[in-house]
């Protein structure tokens, strides 16, 4: 039998996104899911999001790593700010994220605004502010319980 290791991301990958229920409590979006399998040149995924509100000129970009909803629940990777957005209704503007990870781990995040020349990025190496592997079976462990606890593991 011939095996083949593949890298896979351990845990989601996302950013924050409007509460409007909350607004002091953003969501984390999900844009790379966990386990997603690396391939050899490296994985890429793109998500659009509209700008939250009317007249917003700038938009902060968010990391995190984790699977809860809230996204100061997840592990914070890291932020920057896409400037000069043009002022239009909630929504107009659409805002792409696309996430890249390579074999190394290191992930890359570029955020563009649609029909404009605006766009940054940040490159985050692995492991750098990332939970511990330690950390990440003690969560899986409590999860577990959890389930078992409440029944849902059946």
């Amino acid at each position: 039998h011939a095996y083949q290791m593949v890298d896979v991301v351990p845990r989601a990958l996302g950013v924050a996104t409007a509460n409007h229920d909350d607004p002091n409590r953003q969501f984390a979006t999900t844009i790379i899911p966990a386990c997603s399998p690396i391939p050899e040149g490296g994985l890429h995924i793109t998500s659009s999001f509209g700008t939250s509100r009317d007249n917003q000129t700038g938009a902060d970009i968010e990391i995190c790593e984790g699977e809860e909803k809230y996204f100061d629940d997840n592990t914070h990777l890291g932020e920057f700010e896409l400037l000069g957005l043009p002022m239009r209704p909630r929504g107009e503007i659409t805002i792409n994220v696309s996430m890249g990870i390579d074999q190394d781990g290191i992930l890359t995040v570029t955020g563009s605004a649609e029909g404009t020349d605006i766009k940054q990025d940040i490159s985050v190496r692995a492991n750098k502010g990332r939970m511990s592997e330690e950390r990440i079976l003690v969560l899986q462990r409590e999860n577990e319980e959890y389930e078992q606890a409440s029944g849902k593991g059946d």
